[in-house]
């Protein structure tokens, strides 16, 4: 059965909410079963110096906290790069900004996590990054029609790895 272009916008669409809901159970969540969202609750704790955790000496701590930030907006710039087609590079990093600085409100408003801007500078790094490698595959590719079956393709075979990978570190996280 040969896929017409509108199954693989059907596909995207719906790969892309799957993330953005992966995305929210790890960035609000912090990938807790829901028995245990109540531990979530703490002080609100707002940091608005950039890098301060590099400042005051916690580079592996705020080195991984940065590396996982930018590696898991990088799809979402492939998503941008997809569905904002033809919209200039800053829009659509301002779409990630815009997108990470809600998520860190949320973690303000709910006290669940500390809201930090170094944390909204490498989200939207990441999603720079992601409409980068969009842009370079659709330069390869040469076509729009191409360019969505690959990403529909590699999105659908990177999200069972990807979801058996969030169960299991929810699971162990939830013994922690």
């Amino acid at each position: 059965m040969e896929w017409k272009k509108g199954n693989y916008n059907r596909a995207l669409l719906i790969l892309f909410a799957v993330y953005l809901a992966a995305l929210t159970w790890i960035i609000l969540f912090k990938l807790t079963v829901p028995s245990n969202i109540w531990a979530l609750g703490r002080d609100r704790v707002i940091n608005l110096i950039p890098f301060y955790d590099t400042i005051e000496n916690k580079f592996f701590n705020d080195f991984f906290d940065m590396t996982a930030n930018i590696i898991v907006f990088i799809p979402f710039g492939i998503y941008a790069g997809v569905i904002l087609r033809g919209v200039p590079m800053w829009q659509k990093a301002m779409t990630a900004a815009v997108l990470s600085a809600g998520y860190e409100a949320a973690q303000f408003i709910f006290a669940i996590g500390v809201t930090d801007i170094t944390d909204v500078m490498m989200n939207t790094l990441g999603a720079v990054i992601g409409a980068a490698v969009y842009e370079y595959v659709y330069l390869k590719l040469k076509s729009d029609q191409k360019t969505r079956r690959f990403i529909a393709l590699c999105s659908a075979a990177s999200a069972i790895p990807m979801g058996a990978v969030l169960g299991i570190t929810s699971v162990a996280f939830s013994f922690v």
